[in-house]
C-alpha cells in the first residue's frame, strides 16, 4: 500500500492505451448501517470495505474513467476477487466517491477515488489489485487472465 506502480491500461470501448501510476492509499471497513440505508439489498452477510486509490495519467490516450473498473479487492477466502459497488453519488464515511466530472484523466492529471467493495462478513481484505488489460465484455463481473499488479492490504 501507498507505493505507486506504473501500469498500462486498455480502456473501453475504444481499446485506447493509457499509462497510469496507481497508488492504493487505504483499505478500511465502511459503515454498514449507512450503506444499508441506500436500500439496495446488497449487504446481507457482507461488510463494506472502502478502498482509496490515487491514479495519475502518465501518457497515452485520455481516459474517461474506465480505470476505476480495473481495481480489485482480494480477500482471505478462495474467491478470485471482489469488485466495487457504485455508491450512486451518495457519501459514506470514510469513503467519498468523486464526481463524474473529476474522473476523466488527461496528461498530467491525477485523481484520488474511493470505492466500496462488498466482502463477506467472514472474509478479511488481503490484497488490492489492478488489472489494466482486463477484458471489457463484462468488466464488473470477470477478471479474465490479464496480468495483475497487487499490493498487500493493511
Amino acid at each position: 500500500m501507498k507505493t505507486a506502480a506504473e501500469v498500462s491500461e486498455t480502456h473501453f470501448p475504444d481499446q485506447a492505451k493509457t499509462r497510469l501510476s496507481v497508488t492504493p492509499v487505504s483499505v478500511v471497513k465502511g459503515d454498514k448501517a449507512a450503506v444499508e440505508k441506500r436500500g439496495v439489498g446488497l449487504l446481507e452477510g457482507k461488510t463494506p470495505c472502502c478502498v482509496t486509490t490515487t491514479y495519475a495519467h502518465k501518457g497515452g490516450a485520455p481516459d474517461a474513467g474506465s480505470f476505476n473498473f480495473k481495481l480489485l479487492l482480494h480477500g482471505t477466502d478462495q474467491q478470485r476477487a471482489y469488485f466495487f459497488a457504485p455508491a450512486w453519488g451518495a457519501k459514506f464515511e470514510p469513503c467519498q466517491e468523486v464526481s463524474e466530472s473529476e474522473l476523466p484523466l488527461a496528461a498530467g492529471k491525477s485523481v484520488t477515488t474511493c470505492e466500496i467493495y462488498l466482502v463477506p462478513d467472514n472474509v478479511q481484505p488481503a490484497f488490492v489489485g489492478f488489472q489494466g488489460d482486463r477484458g471489457n465484455r463484462s468488466p464488473s463481473h470477470e477478471t479474465g487472465t490479464a496480468a495483475e499488479v497487487v499490493w498487500k492490504a493493511g
